[in-house]
């Protein structure tokens, strides 16, 4: 049995020697290391905290204490010391452990976090209702360096002292030194403001003072002098400044000297701000040589998978945005580009190298980056920001308000996962074509079905509509690409043409640009990001969609059921293209090079088994279609239901 095993919890730190702690602390890291180079997650953050969760442990009771991490990338050793330690290798697996705190996966979790900075508000608001509820437990919030620099903890810090309740601080630091005298002194200073002997000596010159005539000016005057005297030996900071205690720094891989710190932090009577250094990594030689690659990692990810990323070539969206925007910054002095504490996340190191008076690097500051790069755009700037969607949610307001309604040239290059859901469609389609066309192709018949329920009378007039609408779009399916300008109307036209037929089951916009001859054009334009063609395109595709809704709007409301049997028309004709059985007659390339089916021609299952030996796969395609076909109806019964309750 290991020592973690036998210690169990936080319960079994409290007996352990020296030589124990630092076992303790070895397999901790092992743990770590060995389940998120499975699983994924934070991997150097956590490593860096090992102590210092044994450290807070060790003082701080979570049966009573409370103890917030802010976003959770620090918390893995705090999981394996609450009471999780048999459910570790699930962390970040689908009903298992979260890669973050989470109130309702234990009760050591005080607080839910996925946003960094929220740590300090969170423990204020727990130190206040402790106050008010006549408690006297302890709250404790631990924040990273960069998480301390967002708006959040700074506008927590100004208010911290009005509340007059009682919160400690520790400020986990890996990267930056707010004081950069770290020694015997400002250990010893830090010790002596809360040594016990000091304490009630200041509190007794106060009471004096107090009953003093002048006493309150004599108190005022040596505390000025006591300030001075500090000054000399450690400067000033920002804490300070805001009426907050502030200790050290110390060393943060350093249990006893934590300890004695914070075992003196419980009997301190007034907010408190503890300042220790890590490192990133600790324990691991790869994770503390690119601390930045195994800050977040995916699943199974190897141990020296950054050697091997730093001496490759692997290409990647974010790569090929950074070099464009290398391309573009050489040719463009207006262009700027902005990141939250992405620069490694969004492959940006280049770009810095190359142009570092156009790089900017704002830290955990999103909603003062978007207000930044408006600033830059209304002076003349370009600027493009490059931030992960998620940490965009936190300046919604400043895209809105502060980029879009002055109407400023502000590019967001934003990580979303649709990418995942086109990687997961085109895996289907090249891995199980059969399948998924059968599926989509009782899609269709449903849909047509349901659309011919919309009609309210069958003439000579919706006929001739359906079998105009049903020969337009299975001329559309069999056609051959044509040789056309590329003019900036014409690109204007196909975007319009494009995005227009979205709406048509089975047909592509990628498809009507090939059948234009502006599949490649377009696609190359984008390669290189050729903006002029670009925002043309674009232009055309949101006038198309535009126009098409408002003459779509006008003919439904004169002529219902003629555009109604245009459209199902539109969708049996469609039929052709999602026919599950094809015969490939001409092949293009596409942007990458790959030959692609360009002219198939639709074949019978049997026939389809002889000219490729593979299986025709009747029997899966028959069900597929069923389900693809009550999908739909489904939909609309479930639809029927919901309007029905909501009437009653």
């Amino acid at each position: 049995m290991s020592l973690l095993e036998s210690v169990g919890d936080f319960r079994g730190l409290y007996g352990l020697s020296e030589a124990e702690l630092q076992k303790l602390c070895a397999e901790l890291r092992k743990n770590i290391i060995d389940v998120t180079l499975e699983n994924g997650g934070h991997l150097s953050s956590s490593l860096g905290t090992v102590e210092l969760t044994v450290a807070l442990l060790r003082v701080f009771n979570p049966d009573a204490d409370k103890i917030i991490f802010d976003v959770g990338h620090q918390s893995y050793a705090y999981k394996l010391l609450t009471k999780r330690l048999d459910r570790f290798a699930t962390l970040r697996r689908k009903g298992g452990l979260a890669g973050f705190p989470r109130m309702d996966e234990s009760p050591y979790d005080f607080f839910t976090t996925g946003h960094s900075s929220t740590s300090i508000s969170a423990a204020m608001g727990y130190a206040k209702a402790r106050d008010l509820m006549g408690e006297g437990h302890e709250v404790v919030a631990v924040i990273g360096d960069g998480a301390l620099l967002n708006g959040v903890s700074f506008e927590a810090l100004n208010s911290l002292a009005s509340i007059k309740s009682k919160v400690i601080i520790i400020l986990n630091d890996n990267k930056m030194s707010i004081n950069p005298r770290v020694g015997g002194m400002a250990s010893h200073l830090a010790k002596l403001a809360v040594n016990p002997t000091y304490k009630k000596l200041k509190d007794y010159i106060k009471t004096q003072c107090t009953n003093m005539k002048n006493g309150e000016n004599i108190n005022s005057s040596l505390s000025k002098i006591k300030m001075k005297l500090k000054s000399l030996l450690l400067p000033t900071n920002v804490f300070e400044e805001l009426n907050i205690s502030y200790w050290g720094p110390f060393n943060g891989h350093n249990i006893a000297e934590m300890e004695e710190v914070f075992r003196l932090a419980r009997h301190y009577d007034e907010s408190l701000l503890i300042h220790v250094m890590t490192q990133k990594g600790k324990g691991c030689p790869q994770a503390e040589a690119f601390p930045s690659f195994f800050h977040g990692i995916g699943p199974k990810t190897k141990i020296d998978a950054a050697t091997q990323a730093a001496a490759g070539t692997a290409a990647s969206w974010s790569g090929e945005m950074a070099r464009v925007l290398c391309d573009m910054a050489r040719e463009d002095p207006r262009l700027a580009v902005c990141t939250a504490a992405m620069k490694d996340g969004t492959k940006l190191e280049n770009f810095a190298k190359a142009h570092p008076q156009r790089f900017f690097d704002t830290g955990i500051a999103e909603e003062h980056m978007l207000i930044y790069a408006a600033g830059l755009a209304a002076a003349g700037m370009r600027p493009v920001i490059c931030i992960y969607s998620t940490f965009l949610q936190r300046a919604a307001d400043q895209v809105m308000h502060d980029i879009c309604l002055p109407k400023l040239p502000v590019l967001l290059g934003i990580a979303v996962a649709i990418f995942s859901l086109a990687r997961l469609m085109t895996y289907l389609l090249v891995n199980h074509p059969i399948a998924i066309w059968s599926f989509f192709f009782g899609l269709i018949v449903a849909s047509a079905l349901l659309v011919a329920r919309q009609i309210g009378r069958w003439d000579w007039r919706t006929l001739l509509a359906f079998v105009i609408g049903a020969v337009a779009a299975w001329w559309i399916t069999v056609a051959t690409p044509a040789e056309t300008p590329n003019d900036w109307w014409f690109v204007m036209l196909s975007g319009a043409i494009a995005i227009c037929a979205m709406i048509l089951p089975g047909i592509s916009g990628a498809f009507i640009l090939l059948l234009l001859g502006k599949y490649q054009y377009i696609m190359h334009a984008v390669g290189e990001f050729n903006i002029p063609v670009i925002v043309v395109f674009v232009i055309g595709a949101a006038a198309g969609i535009i126009s098409f809704s408002h003459l779509l709007s006008w003919l439904l409301k004169h002529w219902h059921d003629v555009t109604v049997a245009v459209l199902m028309g539109f969708m049996v004709g469609s039929l052709n293209k999602v026919w599950p059985w094809k015969e490939t007659v001409e092949t293009y390339l596409d942007s990458h090079g790959v030959a692609q089916p360009l002219v198939q021609t639709n074949i019978a299952p049997g026939t389809f088994e002889q000219l490729t030996g593979q299986p025709s796969l009747l029997i899966q395609a028959i069900l597929l279609g069923i389900v693809g076909f009550m999908a739909i109806y489904g939909i609309e019964l479930a639809a029927r239901i919901i309007v029905k309750k909501q009437e009653e």
